[in-house]
């Protein structure tokens, strides 16, 4: 049944369905059938097996919904099925916290993100890892697009995680962030000259940076601070 709903055979599925094939049998890393289904964004498939009885806010052996799956590593119109079908859309992983919108803003695509802020998800949940919002995780992997969503949502721009560090502070420090990340938090009114709990500015926190985007990020923080290397 994992094989077949990985590869979208809608016709075994059944057949195997049709057989008592386990709905929540899992791998060795603990996906189901609904797992490999909305990551493939085979419908039909996700859809046959709900009807057979498959629990949409089950969480798999390692935490996540068929939902996080779908959010991180799926298509929009498997998030927009599942929600229709009922899945919990702030139910989150039991290893690190993460959201369905937290899944989407760092990883997936910003029709996902929005089909879930439309659900209602809260664009100011924390993972249970750092503190760290959908904001600030998208941020981390430069997904300018999903800034957008979730500014026009009314994300808090300056929200902090355990360690004080706000997203321009985490766009200053990651890699995958780069002037167009740092631009749009600007733009969206975000507080420049912050600081972390231990006392580091953005321009601190980016000269630690070495890679190919580093160079430009910081020149923007020294215009914008006004401070030199």
């Amino acid at each position: 049944l994992l094989t077949a709903a990985h590869f979208g055979s809608l016709e075994i599925v059944d057949a195997l369905l049709d057989a008592s094939a386990d709905l929540e049998a899992t791998d060795r890393v603990g996906r189901t059938s609904r797992t490999f289904a909305v990551q493939q964004d085979n419908l039909a498939v996700v859809q046959a097996l709900v009807d057979a009885g498959a629990d949409v806010e089950a969480l798999d052996t390692i935490g996540n919904s068929a939902l996080c799956w779908a959010a991180g590593f799926g298509k929009a119109d498997a998030v927009k099925l599942l929600l229709d079908l009922g899945a919990g859309v702030d139910v989150a992983g039991l290893m690190t916290g993460f959201t369905p919108a937290i899944w989407a803003a760092g990883y997936g695509e910003a029709e996902s993100l929005q089909a879930l802020v439309d659900a209602g998800a809260d664009v100011n949940a924390e993972d249970t890892v750092q503190g760290a919002t959908p904001l600030i995780h998208a941020v981390r992997t430069g997904r300018v697009d999903n800034i957008a969503v979730l500014v026009a949502a009314g994300a808090d721009i300056d929200y902090a995680d355990k360690n004080g560090v706000t997203a321009i502070l985490h766009a200053a420090g990651n890699s995958g962030a780069g002037v167009d990340t740092v631009q749009a938090l600007i733009d969206a009114g975000a507080d420049y000259t912050a600081r972390s709990d231990s006392g580091d500015s953005a321009l601190d926190i980016v000269k630690n940076r070495t890679d190919d985007k580093a160079p430009a990020v910081k020149a923007l923080f020294i215009e914008l601070l006004g401070e030199t290397t």
